[in-house]
């Protein structure tokens, strides 16, 4: 009876702690993502814009170590961050990016990302982009936000993730890239994509706004067809799409949609 009353608690505690655990890298995570938010800087006035990159800075660096030194935090849910569009994680709990508008643009947004993957009982991770706030080493990061989990007829998996761009209060763009886990670690140039001319690992459309034709790039639900927003010479939607359907191995170009 002892020794069951003890198992008992030894799991409450654990329990416990894995909770507590959890909990308070969340909301370390929110501390820092408040604070870029706070001190977000649209009038470019280097007190503030200095806060906000170090606080960008230090939330990199903090997911880089937690991501690895904690590999729980990849099945965790983090309710309060899906809440905030900062973290998107395949079906199978392998693979997940957090990506955040790290508030150094006006109408062009900037996101910084970083993806975490599991090895075996380990978990990595790979900076897909950070804003330093150095010019010299800006660019325009996009969001990473849904993953589309595929496997092959050879049962490779691969991680199609949608990721989406805003370059202005009328331009932007949406892209599809593809990764897939190995023995080596993160591969995020597996060429998944074949067109009529080449091999591709990513696609992706830039477009002006319409207020009348949809933007969206999505996948059936079978997952068998991408659908890519298709454009004219002067990037204007046509509601149109281009096709790439999934040969067991391939996403290959198939045509228009009508």
């Amino acid at each position: 009876m002892m020794r069951s009353i003890l198992l008992f608690l030894l799991v409450l505690v654990t329990t416990s702690t894995h909770a507590q655990t959890m909990d308070s890298i969340e909301d370390q995570i929110l501390r820092y993502l408040d604070t870029i938010e706070q001190y977000r800087n649209p009038s470019y006035q280097i007190n503030d814009s200095s806060i906000s990159n170090d606080a960008n800075y230090n939330l990199m660096i903090y997911l880089d170590d937690v991501c690895k030194r904690e590999p729980n935090t990849l099945n965790e849910k983090f309710q309060k961050l899906i809440k905030r569009g900062v973290v998107s994680t395949s079906n199978d709990h392998k693979f997940r990016i957090y990506s955040w508008d790290n508030q150094r643009g006006g109408t062009m947004r900037c996101y910084n990302s970083i993806l975490q993957y599991r090895i075996g009982k380990l978990t990595r991770t790979k900076i897909l982009y950070i804003d330093t706030g150095e010019a010299s080493e800006r660019g325009i990061g996009a969001d990473y936000n849904i993953i589309h989990t595929i496997t092959t007829n050879t049962n490779r998996t691969i991680y199609l993730v949608e990721r989406d761009g805003i370059y202005m209060s009328s331009y932007g763009s949406v892209g599809i890239k593809a990764f897939e886990i190995t023995a080596m670690g993160i591969n995020d140039s597996v060429k998944i994509f074949k067109t009529s001319k080449a091999f591709l690992n990513n696609i992706d459309c830039s477009y002006y706004y319409s207020d009348t034709i949809p933007n969206k790039l999505y996948l059936s639900k079978d997952k068998k067809t991408v659908y890519i927003p298709l454009t004219n010479a002067n990037e204007q939607l046509t509601g149109k799409h281009l096709l790439y359907k999934f040969d067991g191995e391939k996403f290959v170009y198939s045509g228009v949609s009508k």
